[in-house]
């Protein structure tokens, strides 16, 4: 190979990856929507003691019940609650040092075997991990609306709602909430994605993924029983009874 055409060459991996990391390349777009969502929602929570956020008054419920279902497999009957927050809860409390135990290498086989028998007060100090978690469940819900958005219009409409979602306030602050909702909204928000993608050629893939995401949803939230009519309708409506 000449010279000339290695610079050929050259030149045309360069223009390539240039292109790849232009501004006008719609994943480079969505990236910098999801990393700047991250980028918020990681100083909301990191900056905690600063800035107050809202916060829900079951956490403690969620808490102590949560880390009894985790060790014992039980609560004390079955839940009033959705299942699925008290598994979050229980395992940040059982992964998270309490208060009183910081500094202790053998923390953590101390805490699954005692639980806060050695380290009383220490319910409570999972709300740091979830909060952290909940960085990243914000951030997926970001790119789930984007792609709603993508599929109900095209791209453009995506990258704005996405925008929207990452910088909202209350969705930010949302991450420093050790709620339920967060859970359920991203659940909702990826199954519609699913649905709206996949509803032209619906298939069986389609109809059990959504069906189980939805359950899972419910299990955070009752009321979420009523959402699988909304797609029923929809697949009804636009596709007929017959199909």
């Amino acid at each position: 190979m000449t010279g000339s055409r290695v610079i050929g060459v050259n030149r045309t991996m360069l223009s390539r990856a240039a292109a790849r990391l232009s501004l006008n390349n719609r994943r480079v777009q969505v990236g910098l929507i999801l990393g700047l969502a991250l980028l918020l929602r990681l100083g909301h929570v990191t900056q905690n003691n600063r800035w107050s956020s809202f916060e829900g008054g079951d956490y403690g419920w969620y808490a102590v019940n949560g880390r009894t279902l985790v060790r014992t497999g039980w609560t004390f009957g079955p839940p009033p609650a959705g299942p699925v927050f008290l598994l979050v809860a229980g395992y940040a409390e059982q992964l998270t040092p309490g208060p009183s135990a910081y500094g202790q290498p053998v923390w953590l086989l101390q805490q699954m075997l005692a639980g806060d028998i050695l380290f009383p007060g220490a319910v409570g100090s999972g709300i740091g991990l979830i909060r952290l978690l909940y960085t990243i469940l914000g951030t997926v819900t970001v790119l789930m609306v984007y792609r709603i958005g993508r599929a109900g219009w095209d791209h453009t409409v995506g990258v704005a709602a996405g925008f929207v979602v990452a910088i909202g306030p209350a969705f930010v602050l949302e991450a420093g909430n050790a709620i339920t909702e967060s859970i359920a909204l991203l659940l909702l928000t990826w199954v519609t994605a699913l649905w709206m993608e996949g509803i032209d050629d619906p298939d069986w893939r389609l109809m059990a993924a959504t069906g189980g995401l939805l359950g899972v949803c419910a299990l955070t939230r009752s009321v979420f029983l009523l959402v699988p009519l909304i797609p029923l309708t929809h697949l009804l409506l636009k596709h007929g009874t017959r199909r």
